[in-house]
């Protein structure tokens, strides 16, 4: 059984980069003169020691803090003996974005992401760190300070030195092929062709009408090997760094919105802890001057998510709201998450995990249990959709359950191209026509 465990992108035990920020905007701008001191923090740094031993650590630390040093000229990285590694930039290093406190961030995020996708290597194989960063500068003789990093690190926790350890440096071996990858591909992550985004249609069983195209990720074109492409992201996930994935297929589904104005897409969200990280920050002013991209956009999380991090999702979920985007709990059912974490969450949609879908035509219980589930859903979001529809009669049970709108491969699989041209799906050429 894995434990999971979250790092916010300060430190342990630092407060959240909103509760920090010690000056308003105007005050914080500072004299190219004036210095900023950052300590960086290596999220995993605990897994790192549990499965590489304290020699491998030390070493990937000093990496680390060797490549910030080739990345930022004009400050002399120091390591700490608790592998945190501090620097002190002048301001004139850091981009001109109008505040303290934007240019802290904006130089953090990029230095995490960065760091991030480097392969540092020890005895025991490859490693790849997650890191965040708190910031310090005198501005009048008044302190400034805050702390950001990459969207909110989340992973399965080293709990014993024997397999969980094997486990993590296997994930870890795995998903270094991915980010490497992601590396040569540039800044969106797409254009060397390392993820390719792929979409499902929700469609309506009466009209065939199409509610919106859920994003998901494709490797098979990027990864030659089959097991690899099956596998990976569960690897990336287990590792913590789904984050980095989770940040380019938004990006990419918000300049498909940008592109096409009609259309509804869907992007998932696995790092809820993004809120008050400097992507989301990004995020929320493209949306802020855009809210008519916004009301087309659903942010989707699966219910495994909400349940453990209820108090993050529902933050989340303010914030997305305030933007203008809706959003969606996805597996409903395989998470037990109770009446009053939905009710908390008040999701717009709900998708009813695909396993109670796929089980209704053969089994009665499983049609009950079916039933049960879309009564609950209804009872917390407007719109309630069935997936894993594949079948004929997987997708007539369904409607006659209630379940109106559908997903699955009987309405079309997930498709590289853009099939949101035509406005509606057939029932009977949907999955030719989606297929890839």
């Amino acid at each position: 059984m894995s434990i999971r465990h979250e790092h916010g992108c300060a430190s342990e035990g630092a407060p959240a980069s909103a509760d920090i920020e010690k000056c308003t905007e105007a005050s914080i701008r500072c004299a190219e003169n004036e210095s900023v001191s950052f300590t960086v923090k290596i999220c995993n740094i605990n897994e790192i020691l549990k499965s590489y031993g304290a020699v491998s650590a030390a070493r990937v630390a000093r990496a680390v803090c060797s490549v910030i040093s080739r990345l930022e000229v004009g400050g002399v990285p120091e390591l700490a003996a608790d592998h945190s590694i501090c620097l002190t930039l002048p301001r004139a290093r850091l981009a001109d974005a109008g505040s303290l406190s934007d240019a802290c961030r904006g130089w953090i995020r990029r230095v995490c992401r960065s760091v991030a996708l480097v392969p540092f290597w020890t005895e025991w194989g490859v490693v790849h760190v997650w890191l965040a960063a708190e910031w310090s500068a005198l501005v009048d003789g008044v302190e400034a300070r805050g702390a950001d990093g990459m969207s909110g690190f989340s992973g399965d926790a080293v709990t014993d030195p024997g397999e969980g350890a094997s486990r993590y440096r296997r994930d870890m071996a795995v998903a270094s092929k991915l980010l490497c990858m992601l590396a040569r591909a540039g800044e969106d992550g797409l254009g060397g062709g390392a993820l390719r985004i792929a979409w499902r249609p929700v469609v309506a069983r009466a009209s065939c009408e199409v509610l919106y195209y859920q994003s998901t990720v494709r490797l098979e074109e990027a990864v030659a090997d089959a097991w690899l492409a099956r596998n990976v992201l569960a690897a990336v996930e287990r590792i913590g760094f789904r984050g980095i994935i989770d940040e380019i297929v938004v990006g990419a589904t918000v300049a498909e919105l940008e592109a096409e104005a009609s259309v509804v897409l869907s992007a998932s969200i696995s790092s809820v802890g993004v809120v008050g990280s400097a992507w989301w920050a990004q995020l929320t002013r493209r949306l802020e001057r855009a809210p008519a991209i916004a009301a087309r956009l659903v942010l989707e999380v699966g219910e495994g998510t909400a349940l453990a991090r209820s108090a993050e999702v529902g933050r989340f979920c303010e914030e997305a709201r305030r933007l203008g985007c809706r959003v969606a709990i996805t597996d409903f059912g395989a998470g037990y998450a109770s009446v009053r974490q939905l009710v908390a969450i008040a999701p717009d949609i709900v998708k009813i995990d695909r396993g109670f879908v796929r089980r209704s035509t053969t089994s009665p219980h499983d049609r009950e249990v079916l039933t049960g589930l879309r009564q609950l859903a209804a009872a917390v979001a407007r719109i309630v959709v069935a997936d894993g529809v594949d079948t004929l009669a997987q997708a007539k049970l369904s409607e006659e359950l209630g379940l109106v709108w559908q997903q699955g491969h009987f309405w079309g699989r997930a498709s590289t191209c853009r099939p949101w041209w035509g406005g509606r799906v057939s029932a009977q050429s949907g999955p030719a026509m989606l297929a890839v």
